[in-house]
């Protein structure tokens, strides 16, 4: 392996121990002298205001005040700050000679003059002209979560944010934007994949490009960009130290239950008797004796699990700075707890951030941001959804446990024994840790004889480390007596290296001017980039099983690989085994008159190792513009109330790399299948993998949006309105023609397929003030988007109907197909007087589901398939066309509250009942033949009236579902239909938090600023018509809801 890649661990604790020891030995001579202004901001009541953003016009230079409102930066005689707050007018303040200047901020409007991060700079919300929504420190943290994408869940229209587990460890969650794929998402100005393992109370701010202002990252971003700045310090501000944390207990939102012992046996019997065999298994007295309490059911769930484990969150930071250096450092550490009895699910976290920044001379500043995190993830040898699958199918009047004995496993259905599969020392385990250093150094130079000219280098490092190990045991189950029964003798070890290094240079100009009323920026950037990654895989089968080494298997067994398809964290889409370089030159020129019109234009110069040579470069640019009417005199003498009026329109050309890689080699798979046997030796083979490809290039997608800002009575109502279009082309498919088995290869993937996506956000936003003790807000936002093909690559079928099957060209992305459902047959005289099923009718009955024969030619079969919904899916990828949620926040006299929720309507899920239902007394597991039990729901079944006496087969009582039968020539009942299709809408509080901060005058004298207690919760509450499954995760380890308690206090 690339030892520059997997390099030693100890290799890079000593680089991080050496860039610590240069900040401490430099610091202090850094800290001498310097020219500062510094005061305390408040409101007209005289109180201090925390957090408000204080810039020095014309300039990068910027900082924030402390929780008592003090604020200190560096400036020149003649520099201009700018005060702004979320709710408060913007002032802007000539410093002069003045080394102390107390700035009182007036109420107005919302957040109009709010400073905003945007692609390699930052704006005022007042002159942004694309569609960006930003979320601050203070709204990111109400949501208590130990993923930190959890935290925007419903706070921003068309941002998609769906959990799919509360696997501990697990960040397999979908965040999209509009719902166009997975982001970019740059941290500190470097593109990074770890946002989710970000601890929340290091992060500043986020701000989500949604239009074509994303296209100044160019690769990657064409799925719209996600930009997180983490904290810094303030000049001149004393040393504090700040408390957060929390600890809660959870609660598992499953709503899918097995049936009890009477439930399964009640089955078994109709599964015989509807094949009118009398020779029931269970008789009436064995179903009595649990019915009138003589036994037992055994309740196979509740036997393993934990049903509230433990989460919990501390974080410390400490900030500070003076004249001359500002800093910020954060240590955060993470559990939490599986649900399973033994504890063997368990992961934590730890991370720490530090960011400097030192003035090095007169104009020049220096960085050294540093980011540390470490995880470790323990739990069961077998994937969590097949333990659930074996759970719900597991017989409830067998023991779990024989004689209630923990050291007898009874066997199991399927031999899927859910207590041995969650026991390590009964079955093994499987731990990974990841370990990510990640640094940005950085120098700014504002140019003294240009003035408004700076000068920014910065270059990162990033290193991930990933170990991964799975070591099983044999796994024996016992029989009535505890003689040994069922066995699994498989017990393997396997062990995964990976290790990943990303770097990043950037050399950037900025420019900014103003004269009069007008008002420029520019940027000029150069930037280049370095991924690369290596891995390996071993594994050894039959091993001592005491000895949990590699070494202890047997040698011929052994096995090695190198995955170069290999998603290390579903956020990354990049395979594990690559080395990609990317060059870029960017630009952007922005001007405005008065803050009224407004323009820009920008572009990126991009180039990708990807391609071949004469296609690497792409250029794409992007231009948007704004008008606020509100600034107009004819605005303002008649519709006064509106104090702010924006329209504005982005247009711009993204690019995508995202394409396989260097298509343009010959390359070739070995080995291939398992080798072919000359002279009684086994010889591996090569493969073709394609012909190569010099033509391939950038995906391209051209986006469009045109929006309306609007705002009233000084903040009390706001509202922003956008419409948006993407259309893209060059989208990656293989050309369907069969080549001759000659040729000894197939086609390569061209850019051939392409797509438009349409959508339509609104925000809403109300606050008000009542009083001096009162105050509270409330938003809601709503997003719609559908995407459409526009051309898809396919080859001819072999008839009419075919064509038009598989034709996706011009057709909705999200179509389901299946067959009308009409209800279902009531009798024997519907059955045999309706259509034919493609397998005869033989093995229908009563309540069986009835499908329309479409086509109209007397026979239910394939052909009678067509559009019955859309976005009906089943596997956790449901992409629903509207997402809207809300918040709502309050303070009283110290007293603190926030609710947020989200919720996703026109959209279906295609249930996991079907697959059930096939065999369901079998868990879903055709092979043992009908061995298994089944879920409740399934006892609202159509059954027979009297199942013991055969005179009376035509006599049934009417359910939902079909009766239950033991041959499995009953697949027609499983097809897909509307049937099986829910209304998967749904409405979750996604968090909910009550807090109260202690007056300042009672914990003055201890030296504390403010202390803060909480109460939260965490998907606490849903609204679904979804009975028997979590609309949002309807399989595998379920979702989790919780309940916290914490406090934050601040030195």
């Amino acid at each position: 392996m690339n030892r520059r890649i997997l390099m030693n661990w100890n290799t890079v604790r000593k680089m991080i121990l050496l860039i610590v020891c240069i900040c401490s030995c430099t610091l202090p001579l850094l800290a001498q002298g310097g020219r500062s202004v510094s005061g305390v901001i408040s409101d007209a009541t005289g109180e201090t205001l925390p957090g408000v953003n204080v810039t020095v016009k014309g300039t990068s230079t910027r900082t924030i005040s402390d929780m008592n409102g003090n604020y200190s930066i560096n400036v020149t005689d003649k520099a201009v700050l700018i005060f702004s707050y979320v709710g408060f007018a913007t002032q802007e303040i000539t410093v002069g000679a003045r080394r102390t200047l107390d700035v009182i901020l007036q109420e107005d409007s919302q957040s109009l003059d709010e400073v905003v991060v945007v692609g390699y700079g930052s704006q005022k919300k007042l002159t942004l002209t694309g569609a960006v929504a930003a979320i601050n420190t203070e709204q990111i943290v109400t949501t208590k979560s130990g993923n930190v994408q959890n935290a925007l869940a419903g706070k921003i229209a068309g941002v998609k944010i769906s959990q799919k587990t509360s696997e501990p460890g697990v960040f397999n969650g979908e965040f999209s934007i509009r719902g166009m794929g997975a982001p970019l998402f740059v941290i500190d100005g470097v593109p990074r994949e770890n946002m989710p393992r970000m601890d929340a109370n290091e992060i500043e701010s986020i701000s989500i490009l949604k239009d074509a202002s994303a296209a100044i990252y160019g690769t990657r971003a064409g799925n719209g960009v996600v930009l997180i700045t983490t904290k810094k310090g303030a000049n001149n501000t004393k040393f504090k130290m700040e408390y957060n944390g929390y600890v809660g207990s959870e609660t598992f939102m499953m709503k899918t239950k097995p049936n009890d012992a009477i439930g399964y046996m009640t089955l078994m019997n109709e599964r015989e008797y509807n094949q009118n065999n009398p020779a029931a298994p269970f008789t009436q007295a064995q179903i009595d004796d649990y019915r009138n309490g003589t036994k037992k059911s055994q309740d196979w769930m509740f036997q393993f699990i934990d049903e509230h484990p433990l989460e919990t969150s501390h974080s410390i930071s400490a900030s500070g700075g003076t004249d001359k250096v500002k800093y910020f450092t954060n240590f955060g550490y993470f559990n939490q707890e599986g649900m399973w009895a033994s504890k063997a699910a368990w992961y934590n976290r730890f991370n720490l951030r530090s960011n400097v920044t030192a003035e090095l001379a007169k104009g020049l500043t220096g960085e050294i941001f540093l980011n540390l995190m470490k995880d470790h993830r323990n739990r069961q040898a077998e994937d969590s959804w097949r333990t659930f699958d074996g759970v719900w199918g597991q017989i409830p009047i067998n023991p779990v446990f024989i004689d209630d004995d923990r050291n007898y496993p009874g066997n199991a259905a399927n031999s899927r024994h859910a207590y041995i599969m969650t026991t390590p020392s009964l079955s093994g385990y499987n731990w990974y840790e990841q370990r990510h250093v990640q640094t940005n150094l950085a120098l700014n130079w504002e140019i003294p004889w240009v003035k408004g000219l700076t000068a920014r280098g910065m270059y990162s490092y990033d290193y991930l480390g990933y170990e991964d190990k799975t070591f099983r045991v044999p796994e024996v189950q016992y029989n009535p007596d505890k003689t040994i029964g069922n066995v699994n003798n498989y017990i393997p070890i396997t062990r995964t290296y990976v290790g990943m290094t990303n770097t990043l240079l950037q050399l950037q100009l900025s420019y900014s001017k103003s004269i009069n009323l007008h008002n420029i920026n520019a940027v000029a950037l150069y930037e280049e980039s370095d991924r690369q990654s290596d891995n390996f895989r071993a594994q050894r089968d039959g091993t001592i099983y005491t000895v949990e080494q590699l070494f202890s298997g047997s040698s011929s067994t052994q096995q090695a690989s190198q995955n170069t398809n290999m998603e290390l964290d579903p956020n990354n889409s990049v395979s594990v085994l690559h080395h990609f370089v990317n060059k870029a030159i960017v630009g952007r020129l922005a001007y405005d008159y008065a803050s009224k019109y407004i323009a820009e234009f920008s572009f990126r110069y991009d180039g990708s190792s990807k391609f071949a040579p004469e296609h690497q470069w792409g250029f794409f640019p992007s231009v948007s513009g704004g008008w606020r009417v509100s600034e107009e005199n004819f605005f303002k003498d008649n519709i006064s109330q509106i104090n702010n009026l924006k329209v504005r329109a982005s247009y711009g050309i993204l690019g995508d790399d995202g394409n396989a890689a260097y298509q343009f080699y010959s390359g070739y798979d070995y080995p291939v299948d398992n080798g072919y046997i000359f002279g009684g030796k086994i010889i591996n083979g090569i493969n073709m993998r394609g012909i190569p490809n010099t033509l391939l290039t950038w995906i391209s997608s051209k986006m469009i949006d045109i929006g309306v800002d609007a705002e009233a009575w000084n903040g009390l109502l706001g509202a922003s309105v956008d419409v948006f279009r993407r259309d893209r082309k060059g989208l990656m498919a293989t050309r369907q023609i069969t080549l001759p088995g000659e040729v000894g290869a197939n086609f390569s993937q061209e850019n051939l397929n392409s797509d438009v996506m349409k959508g339509l956000e609104i925000t809403l936003t109300h606050r008000h003030k009542i009083g001096s003790d009162f105050k509270y807000n409330a938003s809601v936002n709503m997003a719609f988007d559908r995407t459409q093909n526009k051309h898809v690559e396919r080859a001819e079928s072999g008839n009419s109907y075919r064509n038009w099957r598989d034709n996706n060209t011009n057709r909705l992305t999200d179509i389901h197909w299946g067959y009308d459902y009409l209800g279902q047959y009531q009798n024997f005289d519907q059955i045999f007087g309706g259509p034919v099923y493609e397998n005869g009718n033989a093995y229908m009955l009563p309540g069986d589901l009835m499908w329309d024969d479409w086509n109209e030619d007397g026979i239910i079969d394939a052909n009678d398939e067509h559009p019955i919904a859309f976005n009906a899916k089943r596997d956790g990828k449901m992409k629903p066309l509207l997402t809207y949620g809300a918040t709502l926040g309050a303070e009283y006299k110290g007293f603190d509250f926030t609710a947020v929720f989200q919720g996703i309507g026109t959209a279906y899920r295609r249930d996991n009942d079907p697959d059930i239902f096939e065999y369901p007394l079998s868990g879903g597991n055709a092979a043992s033949n009908g061995l298994g039990n089944g879920w409740s729901a399934f006892m609202d079944r159509w059954h027979r009236a009297d199942e013991t006496n055969p005179t009376k087969w035509q006599d049934w009582v009417p359910g939902k579902y079909p009766s239950t039968y033991k041959n499995n020539n009953r697949g027609f009942i499983v097809k897909n239909s509307f049937f099986w299709i829910y209304d998967g809408k749904y409405l979750r509080v996604k968090s909910l938090e009550l807090g109260y901060t202690i007056p300042k005058r009672l914990t003055q004298k201890l030296a504390i600023e403010r202390t803060r207690f909480f109460f939260n919760g965490f998907n606490l509450f849903t609204f679904s018509k979804m009975e028997t499954l979590d609309p949002e995760q309807p399989e595998r380890y379920p979702l989790n809801k919780s309940l916290n308690f914490g406090v934050s206090v601040q030195f």
